[in-house]
């Protein structure tokens, strides 16, 4: 649990030191970027899913996992 409150601390600070003004220069490609990557990452998800066989709904509900922990991650 200390491990988890230092991370959300760190996380914090990290926030703090950078300035809203590169956040902003930055905004539009960093947007395409994540939506490129959570698309696509779901939408690999789902085809894997429906290529192995697995229902549709288990399908999107493993996309959706991978799409979102992958997004993180990155």
């Amino acid at each position: 649990m200390l491990a988890e409150i230092g991370i959300v601390f760190l996380l914090f600070v990290v926030g703090l030191d950078c300035p809203i003004a590169k956040l902003r220069s930055v905004g539009r490609k960093a947007l395409v970027i994540v939506f490129s990557d959570a698309f696509g990452t779901f939408g690999l998800g789902f085809l894997v899913g429906q290529i192995i066989g697995i229902s549709p709904l288990d399908s999107l509900f493993i996309a959706l996992a991978i799409s979102v922990t992958s997004t993180v991650v990155l």
